[in-house]
């Protein structure tokens, strides 16, 4: 059963679930730089981009600075998604320098993290 649905803006489903986040994070491979991690896993059910975004409120100290980093997550993304590649589940989690670091950089990290992902494998015909 999918969670979240298409937004538009984003060009993904989003992922809303903590299970699914959780599933990313344990069997999935991670892409760090300096204000981001992006954890991606394969899916082969998944035939579209589904995405998450995450700041901890523990590693920003208080819920407006982790909003306005969630906020700033999803400005970038909406710039770099068609570097997305179909059939995977992505987490984009944020680091306390995506408050301060200049928009266009921050999209260029998430561009950079985004090839650093594999193709996906193609799903397989089940009879």
């Amino acid at each position: 059963m999918p969670t979240g649905g298409i937004k538009p803006y984003l060009a993904a489903r989003i992922l809303t679930k903590r299970a699914d986040f959780l599933r990313v994070k344990t069997h999935g491979s991670r892409a760090s730089s300096l204000s981001l991690a992006l954890q991606y896993l394969a899916d082969p059910t998944e035939p579209d981009v589904a995405v998450g975004f995450t700041c901890a409120k523990r590693s920003f100290g208080t819920g407006v600075a982790s909003n306005r980093g969630r906020r700033r997550l999803k400005a970038a993304w909406q710039q770099a998604v068609a570097d997305a590649k179909p059939g995977y589940l992505y987490v984009v989690v944020g680091k306390l320098p995506v408050l301060d670091l200049p928009f266009p950089a921050l999209v260029a990290e998430l561009k950079a993290a985004l090839a650093r992902v594999p193709p996906a494998a193609p799903a397989t015909a089940q009879p």
